[in-house]
């Protein structure tokens, strides 16, 4: 029963871009900062002894005051998060900390930073290669970032407490690996939704906390029996997804979601930080090396080989590839995917949503009509 109230309560923060947790946390004269990406080192945040979550704009309704400062033309979810910073619901944030993702979010962090500035904010400039010269590079970025934080919260971020926070980091990241191998066999015990929402909401809670709540959360899988009633096993591949709904209609037409290769899901906790190098050395080598995003672009070849290996264990029938409208980066991966995927023979659905869920009529079509081509 406890294990069920966890996941429960992880799906509960899941649905909000603010939970209990942080809330408990201010109150006792914590910080907080807001960051984008998975390129940013969460760990040197918490390091500093600051919390660090992942901006989303979960449970945002409209773009009215975003859409004053961006255009139609930029992706929906920059939109929503920017129309939330300027109503002022990140107020509770001391500093957010962005980089060179996409054009969007750059565009996001300059009018995040004009008009409703938290006292810290910080801009990366990640490359957009992982060689040796981007190796060196990244080092300087994360160094010069490390260095900031000292500075304008008044603290040390010593070695022996990054390395502290690598080990933390390790354990989070191992534990929701488990979690999501829990689905490689006949009858995988989570759902795609419910493994999203696990995800995400490591992403918004103290690791210490978190880690407890995911060994919990283990424990409870011990006694399911598992799901069966689908038709389908699918991979989903997509850029910043953070909305499970989106699963649970993929679900609730018979496709269960048996792997993924999201930002917020397996890109970002698949690989550990070696923890025999120095703390440093041990970020650069994480983060360069992770499954790559498409702003990666010589990458792709390993990002398909990362997906194939994926479908491959989890035994995927099919692959949907979701990309959010105007996102440039996934509009040209999805085709690289649609040509790779055509040569093995598995099959893909593209889809192109908004950020809020919408057109669903059409949507339920789509997926049912790919399920059924391939309906065991």
């Amino acid at each position: 029963m406890r294990a069920m109230s966890v996941l429960k309560e992880l799906s509960e923060i899941s649905a909000s871009y603010t939970n209990s947790y942080i809330e408990k946390w201010r109150a006792g004269g914590g910080k907080v900062i807001g960051y984008f990406c998975s390129y940013v080192p969460e760990e040197i945040i918490h390091a500093a002894g600051i919390l660090p979550v992942w901006m989303r704009a979960t449970g945002g309704t409209e773009t009215d005051e975003g859409d004053a400062y961006l255009s139609n033309y930029n992706c929906t979810f920059a939109r929503h998060v920017l129309d939330l910073v300027l109503k002022g619901k990140f107020d509770f944030l001391d500093g957010i900390v962005a980089m060179n993702s996409c054009d969007h979010l750059r565009r996001l962090f300059d009018v995040i930073d004009l008009k409703a500035a938290r006292p810290f904010m910080q801009f990366l400039n990640v490359p957009h290669l992982s060689d040796e010269g981007a190796r060196a590079w990244y080092l300087r970025e994360i160094s010069s970032f490390r260095r900031n934080l000292e500075e304008h919260f008044g603290i040390e971020i010593s070695d022996e407490k990054l390395m502290d926070s690598i080990r933390l980091h390790n354990e989070t990241r191992s534990l929701l690996r488990k979690l999501h191998e829990s689905r490689k066999g006949p009858s995988p015990l989570l759902s795609g939704a419910e493994m999203l929402e696990i995800a995400v909401s490591a992403t918004a809670l103290p690791k210490e906390e978190c880690n407890r709540m995911l060994r919990s959360a283990l424990e409870e899988l011990d006694s399911r029996e598992g799901i069966t009633d689908y038709r389908a096993r699918i991979m989903l591949v997509a850029g910043l997804l953070d909305d499970p709904n989106l699963l649970r209609v993929i679900e609730q037409q018979g496709g269960l979601i048996v792997t993924e290769s999201l930002c917020l899901g397996s890109r970002n906790f698949w690989n550990l930080a070696d923890e025999s190098l120095s703390p440093m050395e041990a970020l650069v080598e994480r983060y360069m090396n992770h499954p790559p995003c498409p702003r990666m672009i010589a990458d792709h070849d390993k990002r398909f080989e990362f997906i194939m290996k994926l479908a491959e264990e989890h035994n995927a029938d099919g692959i949907i590839c979701e990309r959010l409208k105007f996102c440039d980066l996934w509009g040209g991966e999805s085709t690289l995917l649609r040509w790779d995927a055509r040569k093995t023979g598995l099959p893909l659905l593209p889809l192109e949503r908004e950020y809020i869920l919408s057109g669903l009529g059409q949507l339920k079509t789509r997926v049912q009509a790919f399920i059924e081509s391939m309906s065991r």
